[in-house]
């Protein structure tokens, strides 16, 4: 009996199957049926002549498109220079690094590493070229006169050194406070007296026992030369400006201290002493009570 009934859910099972199926076939039938009767309605329409005036074979609407001349494409230029300032070679190399690290997925820098990286050759870039025994004459003379005379010129040479009404550093300052550029102006003369100075300390005769010293005072002006004219690029080269006023203090302090250095050096090898009237005594009282 169980069997039976089985045998009868089966059957009506396949039966609705194709039932449903017939359905399907009638209702697809029917659709493309209905398709025909609206193409074979529609067929019947206007043909659009395609126009040939010459009667060549070739459409007039694809003669349209040829060409007579030949296309020339212009000789590709490019205005793109490499920057020259500081700032816009940190700023390419910063990127340059940036894009590096980030193709190197996982295995590229941190981005803490890369700005540390970034910082450092920022500081490489503006290193200064020290002077050397090859830049100066050394003399052989060595007498008292000889080298109280040549305490008094550098003496002499320094104290030569223009100042406005306000330091360097002021000025600067103010230019950025108050967005004032003609404010800058006024380190022209202050940074023009640094050059010189410079150049007449590379033009002194140096007795051959002080050529250290001597050295030492030349590169400390350098030093704050190279500060005081980055001051006045503040707007072209921030970077540069950046990085040398941060020396700035300390070059400030070196070169008092090499002037220092050179009087004591001639005190001690060769026991010269200036009288109060002279310039190296007075510059030395300067820097002693700054």
């Amino acid at each position: 009996m169980d069997g039976s009934r089985k045998r009868i859910a089966v059957a009506f099972l396949i039966g609705g199957t194709l039932v449903v199926g017939a359905f399907a076939v009638s209702a697809t039938s029917k659709n493309q049926a209905q398709a025909g009767t609206i193409i074979a309605a529609t067929i019947d329409r206007d043909h659009i002549e395609i126009e040939d005036a010459n009667n060549d074979g070739v459409p007039d609407w694809r003669e349209a498109l040829r060409k007579t001349e030949p296309i020339v494409l212009e000789e590709a230029t490019s205005t793109y220079e490499r920057p020259i300032t500081v700032t816009g070679k940190f700023a390419l190399s910063f990127f340059e690094d940036m894009l590096r690290s980030k193709m190197y997925g996982a295995f590229g820098d941190s981005s803490e590493e890369l700005i540390a990286e970034s910082i450092a050759k920022l500081e490489q870039s503006t290193v200064d070229v020290l002077f050397t025994e090859e830049d100066i004459e050394s003399i052989t003379a060595s007498s008292p006169e000889v080298l109280r005379a040549y305490g008094n010129h550098i003496a002499h040479i320094a104290l030569s050194a223009k100042s406005g009404t306000d330091n360097e550093a002021i000025i600067l300052q103010d230019a950025l406070r108050y967005n004032n550029k003609e404010r800058l102006t006024d380190i022209e003369p202050i940074a023009a007296s640094y050059v010189d100075i410079v150049k007449q300390m590379l033009d002194v005769p140096v007795p051959e026992h002080y050529v250290k010293e001597h050295l030492d005072v030349l590169n400390a002006y350098n030093a704050v030369r190279e500060d005081v004219s980055a001051m006045q690029k503040v707007y072209e080269d921030p970077l540069y400006t950046f990085v040398r006023v941060k020396r700035y203090e300390e070059d400030v302090q070196g070169m008092a201290n090499a002037l220092l250095q050179l009087f004591d050096a001639l005190y001690l090898k060769d026991s010269i002493v200036w009288e109060e009237t002279e310039s190296a005594f007075v510059l030395k009282s300067v820097i002693e009570n700054i």
